[in-house]
């Protein structure tokens, strides 16, 4: 966050820091309330209603934390599965929030080991149903695409050289050779990273043709960009998803729905609006709904950035 302050020339890492600070602060706020309710509302001696109380108030509050404002997940509790593919697979059937519900029911249950085993069991064994179920179980796609040739181009440019006008050339050059280094056969899809051109690629210009012409072998590319629109006098600035089909020639996009805070807008600005220092970016504005984009091949791919 406060990188993102200090490359957009908005306060720097001063203000950034300030910001990270608020934002601390702001979401202290959901665990203080979840200690007090339990603390609130708990009754003495009554074990297993406490633990009801307990599981149920960090998985709402948790819940909420993620999706009021701006729907940014910070850090729910099950995101302690995620680095290995047997605890990742109950998430495809109970969703992020009811894999949390059911990590507090694993914690309280563990808990409850040396005070009551019989209750210990039944809040450990949803963890145990769910993690068997999904492994044992897995779900079946409904189709499979087999010799899909596929080209990922990580370009490793740091964030203040990204976003420097004056080394925009530079970077789509580095961008074009990844792309095109060795490659005998066709490509599929070759896929670049979030915004990683400035210029908007659905105007016909000399940079948009820059593009096409060097793309041979390669049937269709994702390219992360910037698109602008102008309704009236104002305008409005897109975290965009670019697809170009090298057959047809078309482009098709998708706009980021879930933005960043502070990365991609500032939270409150009216609030803010007599501060000078944040009045210098224009915010990206919101796109509208997930379209499906069909390769031309017949293949459809489900666009999602960052952390949608």
């Amino acid at each position: 966050i406060s990188i993102s302050f200090k490359i957009a020339n908005m306060g720097g890492y001063f203000l950034g820091s300030f910001a990270v600070l608020l934002l601390c602060a702001f979401l202290s706020l959901f665990s203080a309330l979840t200690y007090y309710l339990i603390k609130r509302f708990s009754i003495k001696d009554n074990t297993f209603f406490n633990s009801i109380l307990i599981i149920i108030s960090f998985s709402i509050f948790d819940w909420i934390k993620g999706n009021i404002l701006w729907g940014f997940p910070w850090t729910p509790m099950s995101v302690i599965w995620s680095s290995n593919s047997a605890t990742l697979a109950p998430f495809s059937y109970i969703g992020v929030w009811g894999y949390s519900l059911v990590t507090y029911s694993l914690v309280v249950g563990i808990y409850l080991l040396h005070k009551n085993i019989k209750l210990s069991v039944y809040f450990v064994l949803p963890f145990i149903l769910i993690l068997s179920f999904s492994n044992f179980i897995p779900r079946k796609f409904i189709s499979v695409v087999e010799n899909f040739h596929i080209r990922l181009i990580q370009p490793n440019i740091k964030q203040i050289d990204k976003w420097d006008e004056t080394k925009t050339l530079t970077n789509l050059n580095l961008l074009i050779n990844l792309t095109r280094h060795e490659h005998k056969k066709n490509i599929d899809l070759v896929v670049w990273p979030e915004t990683a051109v400035l210029f908007d690629i659905m105007h016909e210009d000399n940079n948009s043709l820059l593009l096409k012409k060097n793309f041979k072998n390669i049937e269709n590319i994702i390219i992360g960009g910037i698109r602008k629109e102008k309704i009236n006098k104002n305008r409005k600035i897109y975290n965009s998803l670019f697809l170009i089909d090298n057959i047809s020639n078309t482009i098709d996009y998708h706009d980021k729905i879930k933005l960043v805070p502070f990365g991609e807008y500032i939270p409150f600005r009216n609030v803010f609006k007599n501060f000078k220092i944040l009045l210098g970016g224009l915010d990206f504005s919101s796109g509208e709904k997930h379209n499906f984009l069909e390769l031309n091949n017949n293949v459809k791919v489900l666009p999602l950035i960052c952390y949608e």
